[in-house]
């Protein structure tokens, strides 16, 4: 049992960190403490966020999801099943998708086609059935198939290698989609497109997304809850609206507020008297819209 928040979460299938601690180079004179008692959990269809700066330990706290990693200490438990030297990665990694932050470094295939379907072929299927599947992924995250399939994929812009690799984890149609910033490098239609595929496909699959960001705008598009990591350290777990709206810390553990808010923090420098604790354009509107009866008046 994990007790988060006020709530009490029994967690069977989902994902359940316990106590987590990593040291890159344990027991040596250069050991370096990445992560420091970290703990959540998450349950089946929930979008979960993963915030913080570069350097906060996102990336490491991700790569312990699909066993790219071990605790040092605690646990990692996906579906039940414990995290550790001697899991089958093979069956963790069926459910398990994960897309790097750097998407050049998962990238091997001479063409986006066998690049997108080598998970399937590894998992024996049928040629009819990756056939199928890939040209659905491809076209779900935005690619004409016909156009996109006989590409190499190392010869791509960073934004479409991205949207590849998203792809090679759609077409597994994994049930845990780990997201390393997938929209860095995507223009603005692009990185819309992908943000509401990722909700669709949430949705439609019941999936869990955990979704690795400094942006607060695309963590609250597709997560409720999350966790805030500085310096390996998590310094809030909850209702992520509530604690940017109460709180003002997040300024200097290098997150990007919501545009909205944004906004706002620039009119209230600018000399305008606008409550800045907002994360809606509807809420914005309507502050704008007061100050502006209040200045008539």
């Amino acid at each position: 049992m994990l007790y988060q928040g006020g709530v009490s979460r029994s967690i069977v299938m989902g994902i359940s960190v316990q106590n987590l601690t990593h040291i890159y180079n344990y027991k040596l004179p250069w050991e370096f403490k990445a992560l420091d008692s970290i703990s959540f959990s998450v349950e089946d269809g929930e979008g979960f966020a993963v915030l913080g700066g570069a350097g906060s330990g996102k990336s490491t706290l991700a790569q312990h999801v699909n066993g790219l990693l071990f605790p040092t200490s605690g646990k990692v438990i996906v579906n039940g099943t414990t995290v550790k030297p001697g899991v089958n990665l093979l069956e963790l990694r069926k459910t398990v998708g994960m897309v790097f932050q750097y998407p050049e470094a998962q990238l091997f295939g001479e063409t986006v086609f066998e690049e997108v379907a080598f998970g399937l072929r590894n998992l024996g299927f049928s040629e009819e059935v990756v056939e199928s599947q890939v040209q659905e992924a491809l076209n779900l995250v935005g690619f004409m198939p016909s156009a996109i399939r006989h590409r190499n994929p190392l010869l791509l812009s960073g934004g479409e290698k991205r949207k590849v690799a998203l792809a090679g984890i759609i077409a597994m149609k994994s049930s845990i989609l780990v997201l390393d910033e997938p929209t860095s490098g995507l223009d603005i239609r692009s990185k819309k497109e992908v943000l509401t595929f990722l909700k669709e496909y949430r949705k439609a699959n019941k999936a869990i997304i955990i979704y690795i960001t400094h942006s607060l705008e695309e963590a609250l598009s597709i997560c409720e809850r999350g966790i805030i990591l500085s310096e390996g350290k998590q310094v809030y777990q909850g209702d992520l609206p509530e604690y940017f709206i109460k709180n003002e810390d997040w300024k200097y553990l290098n997150i990007e507020p919501p545009i909205n808010r944004g906004i706002a923090l620039t009119l209230k420098e600018k000399g305008l008297k606008i409550n800045d604790r907002i994360i809606t354009r509807l809420e914005l509107i309507k502050e704008i819209e007061k100050c502006f009866k209040t200045i008539k008046t």
